[in-house]
């Protein structure tokens, strides 16, 4: 009896060691699962941290170039733009790197129907956008306004004035079309001149940029009457509108400039049929300035107004062409076995006062994507290449 009594107690004993050893063992093996996670995240951590130092070193080497550039024009041979593409290994990466002349592109906020047009949408998608862009709730056919936007879950309205950047179409009805269609043709970044603008388009303007939409209204009356006889060629210019004050004149300049920013030297062929059609120019005037530039780069804009002559006399070549660059756009791929990074910035340079360099830029968009999130890198055409048929 006593023995039985011993004998139970021992396979007890060897039963609850059992039980003890598997406990430890499962808690041993949570315990090196988690530092293999954790040890994973600060892999990875560590890599996304070395690849946005990396691809902030390669931006800053670019900007570089950029601010020290001092040719009178731009051109795709210039050291910074490089033909817009690179290619190359470092630190176990293989990096790609677009550049773009992004002020060269036609600005959204500015097109019409015809323009978009030209630009590839169709009515599908170019009701949507000008319904989203202009201040009234007048129905497009095939567009939408408050009624469309109320009933989405959550619920929101449609912005009724300019668009502040291009991730903003995809909240638009067919938003997803319209932004691979058009972002890759058009911007919304750089300044307006106020001499290529109707009062309807600075009305919005002053509405993105945060005026009070009483004073706007005012505004855009006295805008319309000077226009008619007159042009705005400084800052300055737009005291001698009565409801401007120094003050709001402060505010007005960064929104504005008094030239072109569309370079015949980098704008693609698609763009450049837009910008043409947008100015009142006739878009197949692009082949003429391609075959121009195929020869050698313009380097004045008398040089463009020879190519493209107008009879209007209140058209000047000036407010929307240039042979200068003022607004880019870096977008550089960074890949590693299977991970993937991507940063997409754009940059204003404007000529610097300092006279150890010639430029200082700033960014306006900064972006950095990793793996799934990372975008395939669209086909490129070097602007050399680009036919005149």
């Amino acid at each position: 009896m006593i023995g039985r009594v011993f004998i139970d107690n021992r396979g007890s004993t060897l039963i609850i060691i059992t039980w003890l050893f598997a406990i430890i063992g499962i808690i041993t093996a949570f315990i090196f699962y988690r530092s293999e996670l954790e040890w994973a995240a600060v892999v990875n951590m560590e890599r996304s941290m070395q690849a946005r130092q990396l691809a902030e070193e390669v931006l800053a080497e670019k900007l570089v170039l950029l601010t020290e550039d001092d040719t009178e024009h731009d051109s795709i041979d210039d050291p910074w733009f490089c033909n817009g593409y690179q290619n190359f290994e470092r630190s176990g990466f293989q990096i790609s790197i677009l550049i773009e002349d992004e002020g060269s592109k036609p600005n959204l906020n500015l097109l019409t129907g015809d323009d978009l047009r030209l630009a590839g949408l169709d009515q599908t998608q170019i009701d949507p956008l000008l319904d989203w862009i202009d201040r009234d709730d007048d129905l497009r056919g095939e567009g939408a306004e408050s009624e469309y936007y109320n009933a989405k879950q959550p619920a929101y309205k449609p912005k009724n004035t300019f668009l502040a950047s291009p991730r903003e179409i995809l909240a638009l009805k067919n938003g997803t079309a319209i932004y691979e269609a058009i972002t890759p043709h058009t911007t919304v970044f750089g300044r307006y001149n106020p001499n290529a603008m109707d009062g309807e388009a600075f009305g919005n303007l002053l509405l993105a940029a945060g005026f009070q939409s009483n004073w706007v209204e005012r505004v855009v009356d006295e805008f319309r009457a000077y226009r008619r006889n007159a042009r705005f060629n400084t800052i300055d210019d737009f005291l001698k509108l009565s409801s401007v004050t120094l003050q709001t004149c402060e505010q007005l300049e960064p929104l504005l400039r008094f030239d072109g920013s569309c370079n015949v030297n980098l704008v693609s062929k698609t763009a450049l049929q837009v910008v043409l059609n947008n100015s009142g120019y006739d878009s197949q005037s692009a082949q003429e300035i391609i075959r121009y530039r195929n020869e050698q780069p313009f380097t004045s804009t008398e040089e463009i107004a020879g190519v493209i002559p107008t009879k209007d006399k209140q058209k000047q070549v000036g407010d929307y062409f240039t042979t200068v660059s003022t607004i880019i756009r870096y977008r550089i791929w960074l890949v590693k076995g299977t991970k993937k990074f991507y940063l997409d910035t754009v940059q204003e340079r404007v000529l610097n006062s300092n006279q150890k360099k010639r430029w200082s830029v700033t960014p306006l968009s900064y972006v950095f994507l990793m793996n799934n999130d990372v975008p395939e890198m669209p086909q490129y055409t070097k602007i050399g290449d680009q036919n005149d048929e």
